[in-house]
């Protein structure tokens, strides 16, 4: 039994041929490949024609090789979106290190907010408090009342009590960057005031929603908060 398949010699597709693919997404994918039901010989009719032929298949056979055709379509095609959004985000990360990079021979966002710290929250989605909420700063615990530095030169724009943030300064560095410093026990500026880069800015507290001594520290780029953690491990020491 011969059945003709017009155009479908480039419908035969595996995932070998995703080679470029990470090996978390190879075995991600490993489940549904696996799913994906055996093909009937397939043979060329020969070298000059652009066409397949199943040998000896029944009629069922030839519609399963069909679907896995289409499975094993889908699939390649899922895996190479997911890769094109990693690739994407890699991307990103190696912009936004290099941009921090510039920042910080610039003098801008070049400082540590405190001296002596632990990460006790990331940037990004977190439960707080029984809720999920996304955090738009990092969290740094450190010793009640240490000083707390301005990370770079500006004017202040914020000082003093804020909802949640509690005893706040925020300060503006210029070139669509901000960075503020929230639950401070002390405040050692006002409004208006020019800041320099490691200037001490207020003193680490406990004010405003907070479980504990820490810095809120937030770092606004146009208008839109980003990770600290770049700057931070940039920071000079």
């Amino acid at each position: 039994m011969k059945i003709w398949m017009k155009g479908a010699g480039a419908a035969l597709v595996t995932l070998s041929s995703l080679g470029v693919l990470t090996a978390t997404s190879q075995a991600a994918l490993g489940d549904v490949v696996a799913s994906v039901p055996a093909l009937p010989h397939i043979s060329p009719a020969n070298s000059s024609q652009h066409s397949l032929r199943f040998e000896q298949a029944s009629t069922d056979e030839i519609s399963e090789a069909i679907e896995a055709l289409s499975r094993q379509a889908q699939l390649k095609e899922d895996a190479l979106a997911k890769l094109a959004i990693e690739l994407e985000q890699r991307h990103e990360q190696f912009e936004d290190t290099q941009q921090a990079a510039i920042y910080t021979r610039q003098g801008i966002l070049a400082a540590l907010p405190v001296d002596s710290y632990r990460v006790s929250s990331s940037f990004g989605h977190r439960q707080i408090f029984g809720k999920a909420q996304f955090h738009k700063g990092i969290d740094l615990a450190a010793p009640l009342g240490a000083p707390v530095y301005a990370t770079g030169p500006g004017v202040v724009t914020l000082a003093g009590w804020v909802g949640g943030y509690g005893q706040l300064v925020e300060i503006n560095h210029g070139a669509g960057l901000v960075s503020r410093y929230g639950h401070n026990s002390r405040l050692h500026v006002r409004v208006g005031d020019r800041v320099g880069v490691r200037q001490r800015i207020a003193d680490v507290g406990c004010t405003g929603r907070c479980t504990g001594p820490h810095v809120h520290y937030e770092v606004i780029k146009n208008g839109q908060q980003i990770d600290p953690s770049i700057h931070l491990a940039m920071a000079n020491r």
